[in-house]
């Protein structure tokens, strides 16, 4: 058995990698709302959208090829003295990740080669 953690809910391109690479299971900690709302990186979340006509998260997240698994709703089943511990370190990092979002908007202009809509 094989498990890839990613950082925020994959794409489309990520996805493929994982399903070719042979994970069985993904888990991971930004949903593809997060990653549009509170980051600001809906590109992905675009090409979803336009290319496949799916919302962000419309996707089969169990599927015969793997099954996708969202932390925080892992830790939305704890008991609840777990539970309030988990939620407490998803709020540092969820400051932490936030100040390196701030960083990447602030200097995201500098890069001209991406095509970012």
């Amino acid at each position: 058995d094989c498990i890839f953690f990613s950082t925020h809910e994959p794409c489309t391109m990520c996805s493929s990698a994982i399903t070719w690479a042979g994970f069985d299971e993904i888990y991971y900690f930004f949903s593809h709302e997060d990653s549009r709302d509170a980051f600001q990186i809906g590109h992905d979340l675009n090409i979803l959208k336009e290319v496949f006509k799916y919302e962000p998260g419309g996707y089969a997240r169990v599927n015969s090829y793997w099954t996708a698994y969202w932390l925080i709703d892992m830790i939305g089943q704890c008991e609840p003295e777990q539970k309030e511990s988990f939620m407490a370190r998803v709020g540092k990092i969820k400051e932490q990740y936030a100040e390196l979002s701030d960083k990447y908007q602030a200097t995201k202009h500098l890069c001209k080669n991406i095509a970012l809509k």
